[in-house]
């Protein structure tokens, strides 16, 4: 450690001498206007990084690193303006204003080893106020060693590569304030981080750090539950946060099962949430098991530890994904395989990490080294196909090993956990839902003393999100009450209003009241839709040369503030997760947001024919499908909405398209061969680094016929490139970050 007392002086000195830079403008300024370039600037090869009022960062810096507590205080973790200059890997450069600020628990985030002089550099949290980084708005960039250098960035590749959710982690060489040093970059767990993954957004959830470190000195995590991080979208509309609601109360299920195990029974090691709580679907549970084998494999139990635990909640499965985040690896550095050598926080295996082991031995025997290997040294660590297929060979020996120890029963009998520590914690309460949405009910640890609060939308998310108080008592959301009481809170939360069937081999969920033919010789379904906003839901499998209708009840419908339900479906028809053809699908009257939305699908459609939708009439995301023939009349939102994904149209009919015709956006890369769009208000737009190919485009009586443009920070502008078109020159619009153009080769 270094002396404190040299560190102030040095610091104090370095205040006096530092120079003071001028605020810049907040406006984007690239080193060119070429729109290819921007879509295909994908890492970062240098980031500078300047706090105009250094003399402010360089104070706050120093009472962090000097405060009596071990940890970097919340105080000290101020939000400061900064510009930044960032070159790509294709050379374009960038500068970008932003807000960071210090990151980290400990002070090894305030001390580098990688700068020969002593100055104020810490690990940062940064959100970029303008453009991005590929996508990415909000990153971390930490001093190596907090995060166990090499290791991160091969743990994160691995679990990408296998299809585990992972931030995007590299080396990047840096300037801060004009001292040079290498950070690790790791986009931060957010948005546009489960955009980028095929997700919608949808509740992110994490270990409740409260009252942890020093405000829990006597058993560490005693009290900690789970919280909601993006409590935004809680707030953004009731359907929201009652999503939001569901999917913390789930998890709190396995939280206090942790924490009766560990501080009740003591019989519970530090790494156990039991994946039985996690899901509803047998794939969601199953991949839980193979992540929690992989992170003991991986020397990476710090991940695994509750606190540091985070998930994504998918509402259309009642699942969790879990989250690669801090899991402090060692695999590159440890080469024992004995157990003892290998586990942390915790000398014995849990039944999970053994049951995930036999599954995870496979993944890693099936991984494609060489792709493994290319993408390690683009993330900035050079490693040799030797040196990798020793480190695999290490992980499959660790695993086998692991799969091999016999699972124990280690159930417990609930009880209310909270009510063991006998309402001593004054300053604390329990909060649980009530029948009404924006109702809570507070009580103390024996449940003894209650009261409902009536709350608003802001200060409900504010509960969920952990970060809640009222006369200085905080308030710790558990969820259903009935269950944290009862004996069956383990079952999980289940929505009763489902009706499951299946065709082929495929699934078909029903949401509401739906009457349904269906003729299996002829491979022929249709619904009736009896209540408005009933859905259905075709999921996982194949669905091979059906004809499928839907006909809306437009009687009565119940329109809400927000485009999905709570299921998380904005679509009275979606396709999920699945491999189609030769479908022919018809739809009429539909009054949901999307008359029919593919998520996550790949094939082809024969016909596809809808009118009179109240949204959108098609809506794509994260798909690759070839539409042969569209016909679409009425549309009161955009006829044909495509996002993050590789579409093709061959044959397109669009009538009296509200909104647009043909949108791309979020990514897209989209073929055109024969469209005609008549009385629409935009003919084809691409947006947010989409890329649309039209071979011909009949427009007739349309405002705009082409419209590029960028909409969203998380993305740059858009291209059309055409071959044939009868618009006139004031019908084609672009923004100056966007391309529209000839289409030189079909």
């Amino acid at each position: 450690m270094l002396n404190v007392k040299f560190n102030i002086l040095f610091l104090l000195l370095f205040i006096l001498i530092f120079p003071i830079i001028s605020n810049a403008k907040t406006s984007n300024q690239c080193s060119s206007n070429d729109t290819n370039l921007f879509l295909k600037s994908n890492y970062i090869k240098h980031i500078d990084i300047t706090i105009p009022k250094s003399k402010k960062w360089t104070q706050n810096y120093i009472r962090a690193l000097t405060n009596k507590h071990e940890d970097i205080l919340e105080k000290y973790k101020k939000k400061f303006d900064a510009q930044i200059i960032i070159l790509f890997d294709n050379n374009l450069s960038c500068k970008f204003s932003a807000k960071i600020r210090i990151s980290g628990d400990h002070k090894d985030h305030l001390l580098s080893k990688n700068i020969s002089a002593f100055i104020p550099v810490s690990s940062l949290d940064v959100k970029l106020l303008n453009g991005n980084i590929n996508s990415i708005v909000k990153f971390k960039l930490f001093l190596p060693d907090t995060k166990s250098g090499d290791n991160a960035i091969f743990a994160t590749s691995l679990l990408n590569e296998i299809g585990f959710l992972s931030p995007r982690t590299y080396y990047v060489n840096s300037s801060f304030n004009g001292a040079s040093i290498k950070y690790l970059f790791q986009e931060k767990i957010s948005k546009e981080f489960l955009e980028s993954n095929n997700l919608r957004e949808a509740p992110i959830l994490e270990g409740d750090e409260r009252f942890l470190f020093a405000n829990d000195l006597v058993a560490f995590d005693r009290l900690g539950l789970s919280r909601l991080i993006n409590k935004e979208w809680a707030e953004k509309g009731p359907i929201s946060l009652y999503i939001s609601k569901i999917a913390l109360s789930q998890l709190n299920i396995a939280y206090v099962d942790y924490l009766l195990g560990k501080h009740y029974y003591n019989n519970r090691n530090d790494r156990y949430l039991d994946s039985k709580f996690l899901s509803l679907d047998d794939k969601y549970k199953k991949n839980n098991q193979i992540f929690q084998s992989l992170m003991v494999a991986m020397g990476a139990s710090h991940g695994l530890r509750p606190h540091n635990r985070n998930f994504y909640y998918d509402p259309m499965y009642k699942s969790f994904m879990p989250i690669y985040y801090d899991g402090s690896s060692k695999l590159l550095n440890n080469k024992e395989n004995s157990l003892k050598k290998i586990l942390e926080y915790g000398h014995e295996l849990n039944n999970d990490e053994i049951a995930g082991a036999k599954y995870a031995v496979k993944l890693i025997n099936n991984i494609d080294k060489i792709k493994l290997q290319a993408e390690i040294n683009k993330m900035g660590l050079s490693l040799t196909q030797n040196k990798l297929s020793q480190v695999l060979d290490s992980l499959q020996n660790r695993l086998e090993m692991m799969s091999n120890h016999i699972q124990k029963n280690t159930n417990n009998n609930y009880s209310p956990y909270f009510s063991h520590y006998k309402g001593t914690k004054s300053d604390k309460r329990l909060v649980f839902d009530n029948d009404f949405p924006l109702e809570i009910e507070v009580c103390d640890f024996l449940i003894i003393e209650c009261h409902i609060e009536k709350l608003s939308m802001n200060e409900y998310s504010e509960i969920l999100s952990g970060r809640y108080t009222k006369n200085n008592i905080q308030y710790i959301f558990i969820g259903s009450k009935e269950m944290y009481m009862s004996t069956n809170s383990s079952l999980l939360i289940t929505d009763q209003s489902e009706n499951t069937i299946s065709i082929d081999k495929t699934i078909i969920t029903v949401y509401g009241n739906i009457e349904i033919q269906t003729d299996m010789e002829n491979k022929s379904i249709t619904f009736y839709q009896q209540v408005p906003n009933s859905r259905v839901l075709f999921h996982s499998g194949e669905l091979n040369n059906w004809d499928i209708k839907f006909f809306g009840n437009k009687q009565n419908a119940v329109t809400t503030d927000q485009r999905f339900d709570e299921n998380l479906l904005t679509g009275c028809v979606t396709f999920l997760d699945m491999d189609i053809s030769k479908l022919s699908i018809v739809s009429d009257n539909s009054q949901c947001e999307d008359s029919v939305n593919f998520i996550r699908v790949n094939g082809d459609i024969n016909t596809i024919n809808i009118s009179n939708s109240v949204g959108d009439a098609i809506d794509a995301d994260f798909s690759e499908i070839k539409f042969n023939n569209i016909n679409i009349t009425n549309a009161i939102n955009d006829c044909i909405d495509l996002s993050s994904g590789k579409y093709y149209i061959k044959n397109a009919r669009l009538i009296s398209c509200g909104d647009k015709s043909i949108s791309a956006g979020e990514k897209s890369s989209v073929v055109v061969e024969n469209v005609k769009t008549v009385n629409s208000d935009i003919g084809i737009a691409s947006k947010d680094s989409s890329t649309v190919f039209v071979n011909n485009l009949d427009s007739i009586q349309n405002n705009i016929c082409f419209s590029a443009y960028n909409k969203k920070q998380e993305f740059w502008g858009g291209r059309i490139f055409y071959k044939k078109h009868n618009c006139i020159p004031t019908q084609i619009y672009s923004d100056n970050i966007s391309l529209i153009g000839y289409w030189n080769e079909l």
